[in-house]
Formats: structure tokens, C-alpha cells, sequence
């Protein structure tokens, strides 16, 4: 979860920079993450080889700017 808590800091940093300068560059930048978590007995029939481990964690970052009002 290292990355994650990494990720967090790196968004909360760059939203600052973006939020101080938003009227110029009407730029925008933006992230999430989430995990998933299944139960083993469930993944079990639907998987024939190999293991099964149950969660899984994404995440996502993305960002744009204005071109056109």
C-alpha cells in the first residue's frame, strides 16, 4: 500500500500547484484507487490452473486542460 499512500501525496501536491494557477491554465488532473476482493471459493470453479489470491488493488491517474471556452 506504499504506492498508494505515494500516489495520494502526489495528487494532493499536484492539485495544490493546478488550484493556484487554474485561471490562467485551466488545466485539471485527477486520480483514484480501489481494490477489489472476491471470495476464494467462488473464483475456485471458474479458474482450472494455477492460484487464486482474491483482491487486487488499480489505480488510475488522468489529466487534461481547457483548449476552447
Amino acid at each position: 500500500m506504499k504506492i498508494g499512500k505515494a500516489l495520494i501525496a502526489l495528487a494532493m501536491a499536484c492539485g495544490a500547484a493546478l488550484a493556484a494557477s487554474q485561471a490562467a491554465a485551466q488545466a485539471y488532473l485527477g486520480g483514484s484507487i480501489g481494490q477489489s476482493d472476491i471470495d476464494d471459493q467462488l473464483a475456485t470453479g471458474l479458474i482450472t490452473g494455477g492460484s487464486v489470491d482474491g483482491t487486487d488493488t488499480a489505480f488510475k491517474i488522468f489529466g487534461g486542460s481547457r483548449i476552447a471556452r
